[in-house]
């Protein structure tokens, strides 16, 4: 919400962008240490191209070394290949594609889609396949965020979030559940729409 605030708002100094980032939530709530490692972030994107590379760099540096680091590859299943396969997709769908599978999702919402995924969680839960199922969420995550889809985020993660489970899970979970969560996936698959 903040880097939304941020890219929405009319900004003045870099006293200003500032004062804006310490008003809003999540930094305003942090203690001052941790508001400043922000801070110093806010000024080395600010500065940018103008400020030395090694100013830059010195000030990103706090902020860097507390984000995630990249997760370790997904583990070699039999059921990596076709989340992989997912996952390189993702990209390489059209903006009509994401849109028709966020279309058909839309169309069936109801607590079907919901309760289909947590009967997938739960199976993954029950065969000790809940730490390989979350980080290939994780992947599915991170391939999302750098995919320019043309509809609402949220939207686009429950389609993909719901096809990766279906991979994960394809061996543990009867057809119609698979297919449930593979549907609006599916939807935006049609050659048509590519």
């Amino acid at each position: 919400r903040l880097a939304v605030r941020l890219e929405s708002a009319l900004l003045g100094s870099l006293a200003d962008v500032h004062g804006l980032v310490l008003r809003e939530s999540p930094v305003r709530d942090l203690a001052r240490d941790a508001q400043q490692v922000a801070l110093d972030a806010v000024t080395s994107a600010w500065a940018g191209a103008s400020a030395a590379l090694s100013d830059v760099r010195a000030l990103a540096a706090p902020w860097e070394a507390a984000l995630d680091p990249v997760p370790p590859s997904l583990p070699e299943r039999p059921w990596t290949p076709a989340v992989r396969d997912l996952l390189e997709e993702a990209p390489r769908r059209s903006s009509a594609q994401w849109a028709a599978s966020l279309q058909h999702h839309r169309a069936g919402r109801s607590l079907r889609w919901s309760d289909t995924l947590h009967v997938a969680c739960r199976a993954a839960w029950e065969a000790d396949r809940l730490l390989d199922v979350a980080r290939a969420q994780l992947a599915a995550a991170r391939a999302l965020a750098l995919t320019h889809t043309g509809v609402a985020p949220y939207g686009a993660a429950l389609v993909l979030t719901g096809a990766v489970q279906a991979a994960c899970t394809a061996d543990l979970v009867p057809t119609s559940v698979r297919e449930g969560l593979r549907a609006a996936w599916e939807a935006g698959a049609a050659p048509s729409l590519g």
